[in-house]
């Protein structure tokens, strides 16, 4: 938000050089490969997606306590410069109890 109350909209930019901005404030100096490639999942997947799957996609040749481990600290780097971006996904009905969302839209 600005200072008058205003929300500034969320700009990532997935394609060519990664960037995330809210306004002129670039947003996305502080997060690793790792936390950019979560992000680009979530954003680009249509649905919440379960940490089990996430841990294969992105991480399938490090033994599972080091993915899992390594999506933890992506998690944390996204939410600690873009807070409440990503997000547990509290959907129920056939959804896994433990899966990530991206809270953003993608604006055509």
């Amino acid at each position: 938000m600005s200072a008058r109350g205003k929300i500034v909209p969320l700009q990532i930019q997935l394609l060519g050089t990664f960037a995330v901005r809210r306004g002129e404030a670039d947003l996305s100096a502080p997060l690793s490969a790792n936390a950019r490639r979560l992000l680009a999942c979530l954003l680009l997947g249509a649905r919440p997606a379960a940490r089990v799957a996430l841990v294969g996609r992105l991480w399938p040749d490090l033994p599972e306590a080091s993915a899992r481990r390594a999506l933890r600290q992506a998690i944390w780097q996204v939410n600690a410069s873009i807070p409440g971006l990503v997000r547990r996904s509290r959907l129920r009905g056939g959804w896994p109890a433990r899966t990530l969302c991206a809270k953003a839209r993608i604006a055509k």
